[in-house]
């Protein structure tokens, strides 16, 4: 069992920390949950699962799990780590098919105890720090932050468009980057990039052409394309 001590102010939510924790549990692909004993103390635990269906559909059991103890008390934040790995006592999984318990002896699965404490930690440090805002936009990769400065940038192009030539109409297209940069940068699916693209080229129509009748029967298309090209890994 792992303990630290953490000095807080007096407006620190234990409630926000607890779900900024889980978070980072999540991201290691952990089962959490999460147990309010009462507004100062908070249990989380964190558990490793898996199925061995690559040779027995039917096989399945529990890992390991661990457990995080977080107490508020007297201007101080207490934080204790509980690890119940099963590393070295090998993993027992049980088979629905009239086979008795037997165990894996494998270190497949185990929670990166280690690691998972050091990001917890370092996170733990940033809010206690009011570093908190600053560390999550810092760690963000390039493509991230250009996502998130989309909006700005459409808003940009459209007040500019707008003022600069009286294109308001035009100038709306611009916000269709929004949706758009996340496939572009491919953080999104592109299969998705259908409907878009048909939606650009209706307002297209529209304020070009002013034809928003009939235009609109362009949208007929979005179900037929996803017929006729379904999603990989979707069923048609």
């Amino acid at each position: 069992m792992d303990e630290y001590n953490f000095k807080i102010e007096e407006d620190f939510s234990l409630e926000k920390l607890s779900y900024g924790i889980i978070d980072i549990l999540k991201r290691n692909s952990l089962m959490t949950n999460i147990e309010v004993l009462d507004e100062y103390t908070y249990i989380l635990t964190a558990t490793n699962t898996t199925t061995l269906n690559k040779y027995f559909k039917s096989i399945s059991g529990t890992i390991c799990s661990l457990s995080i103890y977080l107490e508020v008390k007297n201007s101080n934040l207490r934080v204790l780590f509980k690890d119940k790995s099963l590393k070295d006592k090998g993993f027992a999984y049980t088979m629905s098919m009239a086979i008795p318990v037997f165990f894996f002896s494998s270190t497949y699965g185990v929670i990166r105890q280690n690691e998972i404490e050091k990001d917890i930690l370092s996170y733990i440090k940033r809010v206690v720090g009011d570093e908190e805002v600053y560390m999550r936009i810092s760690n963000m990769t390039i493509r991230q932050r250009i996502i998130c400065a989309t909006p700005i940038v459409s808003l940009i192009l459209f007040l500019a468009m707008g003022y600069i030539w009286n294109m308001w109409a035009w100038g709306s297209l611009a916000f269709l980057l929004i949706p758009l940069m996340p496939i572009f940068l491919g953080e999104i699916n592109p299969e998705y990039i259908f409907p878009f693209v048909v939606g650009g080229i209706y307002i297209g129509l529209g304020f070009g052409l002013n034809a928003w009748h009939p235009a609109w029967i362009i949208f007929l298309t979005i179900p037929v394309y996803y017929i006729l090209f379904p999603i990989r890994n979707k069923k048609p």
